[in-house]
């Protein structure tokens, strides 16, 4: 579309210099990265590129373009909040690497589990920090299945009140478990705490 100069028929401000196809470069080594993890996660490979393709754009024009290829409602909320969630999650860990500040495990996953593959991916591809890049390495081959080693269920068996407290206690050992200050063997030692909403057993 670039040789034949098309792109302009699909929106005024559409280009494709040196620096896009340099992302989308970067687009294909980050697929085939990934791809390579044999993770079995579906993804769009197409909207890792769409993304590349629309990231020169300003809301309100990559909105025109949405429409001009006439997206459904779905799928135009999915494109514009991808790529939102993905320049905004940039932003937060250009921020710990500007203020040499080394987050933790727990604050990577925060940043990046809410996303959608095709955002952290995208993210991966535009990003010119290192760092962010193994922040997002961390992500995928470490962090993204970590799981509280107890449930709900396994709370009120021991004696907690069902109720928001549980929530929060599932939150904190998630936390914990993702910067690595709880084992299986120590979690009994952080629920004996008996946090907020605890019942004691006394009826």
């Amino acid at each position: 579309m670039r040789d034949f100069n098309l792109l302009h028929f699909l929106h005024p401000s559409l280009k494709f210099a040196e620096q896009g196809q340099a992302l989308f470069e970067q687009i294909h080594h980050v697929i085939s990265w990934f791809d390579l993890l044999f993770l079995e996660q579906r993804y769009e490979r197409w909207l890792v590129y769409f993304y590349g393709f629309i990231d020169f754009l300003k809301e309100g024009e990559i909105e025109e373009l949405c429409g001009r290829l006439s997206m459904n409602e779905k799928l135009r909320k999915r494109v514009k909040g991808g790529k939102l969630q993905a320049d905004q999650a940039l932003l937060q860990m250009f921020s710990w690497i500007n203020t040499d500040r080394q987050p933790k495990r727990s604050e990577i996953y925060s940043v990046l589990d809410p996303l959608s593959i095709e955002s952290k991916l995208f993210m991966m591809a535009k990003t010119t920090q290192v760092m962010t890049r193994r922040y997002i390495s961390l992500y995928f081959t470490q962090l993204k299945d970590t799981k509280p080693l107890l449930r709900g269920t396994d709370l009120i068996q021991m004696g907690m009140k069902s109720g928001p407290s549980i929530r929060k206690v599932l939150t904190d050992l998630l936390k914990a478990r993702l910067d690595e200050q709880v084992s299986l063997g120590r979690m009994r030692w952080s629920i004996s705490r008996k946090p907020k909403g605890w019942n004691d057993g006394r009826r």
